[in-house]
């Protein structure tokens, strides 16, 4: 596919336009921001990894028909293989998170299987 201007958009998966306005400018301002198809030789970003594994502890939290075989041991690995620079401590804190849900979850099923 190509794209006006001549430009090959075929590896294109989507792309932003926003407009805006300072509050006292008189012209506005474009962005144009686009997402490109990984290639089958790219590596995810730690960012998407860390994000991955964010989404799969949050299925497991809220039970969701939609998690499949997500599991919190695969969201920890994921996420402890992409800390990067974690200025703030965030990452970690989400490493404790998902151990202690792990825990807590455990704990439940444990209470849940001795009362029947």
């Amino acid at each position: 596919m190509v794209a006006q201007g001549g430009t090959d958009t075929s590896h294109e998966v989507l792309t932003v336009k926003l407009r805006y306005k300072q509050p006292d400018a008189k012209k506005s301002r474009l962005l144009v921001r686009t997402l490109k198809e990984a290639g089958p030789d790219e590596e995810p970003s730690r960012q998407m990894v860390f994000a991955s594994a964010v989404a799969e502890y949050g299925l497991l939290l809220r039970d969701s028909e939609y998690k499949g075989d997500a599991d919190f041991d695969r969201a920890f690995k994921h996420a402890n293989s992409a800390l990067g620079s974690d200025d703030y401590g965030r990452r970690a804190e989400f490493l404790f998170l998902v151990k202690t849900a792990k825990k807590l979850v455990r704990e439940e099923e444990r209470s849940k299987a001795a009362s029947r």
